[in-house]
């Protein structure tokens, strides 16, 4: 079976969330004390060893104090999402799970965490265009720390970028097609002034 396709098996779903109860006291705790990039590697490595295209956010829960989300970046990946979610702790105070990916108040003040990098996102600069007749808008996305980094840190940061911008809800019948590009596009808007255009097509 391919990678992509590879659904992880209960004992594994199990062991993670074993892990997880472990360290969700300690990880609440770096957060307060704004040190939760301690711990985003080895989520990171759990999650991917469950599945390659896995994606997580901490965040403030709607209910709870903290929200952990996990998404997949394909379709795939997304149904094993949540079926590695059914397998999570009850929600209670402190903690609260989900397959959502909210858009933060402003996107242009998050930080984004990749690999040992902690990236402002008010260095992001992005052009935009938009293609009615085809439903799309294309984002060539710059920031200057991604010169020289991996594709694959790249394209975590640009899924980070606009899941803050949009959440997990594109503009209706919109599809957002993000690029890397090398230098600052001329006209370029930064992350809030994104999601002002893209909000303007819903």
């Amino acid at each position: 079976m391919a990678e992509a396709e590879r659904m992880p098996g209960p004992e594994a779903i199990t062991e993670f969330w074993s892990w997880w109860n472990r360290i969700r006291e300690p990880l609440a705790e770096a957060i307060r004390a704004d040190r939760a990039q301690e711990f985003v590697e080895p989520l990171r490595d759990r999650l991917g060893a469950l599945h390659p295209d896995l994606r997580f956010s901490l965040r403030p829960g709607l209910q709870a104090a903290h929200a952990l989300s996990i998404t997949g970046a394909t379709p795939r990946a997304d149904d094993i999402a949540h079926t590695v979610l059914d397998g999570a702790p009850a929600d209670d105070e402190h903690w609260e799970y989900s397959g959502l990916s909210l858009p933060v108040a402003d996107p242009a003040t998050m930080t984004c965490v990749v690999g040992d990098l902690t990236i402002e996102m008010s260095g992001a600069r992005v052009a935009v265009e938009h293609f009615p007749d085809l439903g799309a808008v294309v984002v060539q996305f710059f920031h200057p720390v991604l010169a020289g980094l991996a594709p694959e840190l790249v394209e975590d940061v640009l899924d980070s970028a606009l899941s803050a911008v949009v959440g997990r809800v594109e503009p209706a019948r919109t599809r957002i097609i993000a690029m890397h590009v090398e230098r600052e596009p001329a006209d370029a808007l930064d992350l809030s002034e994104l999601r002002l255009f893209l909000d303007r097509l819903v």
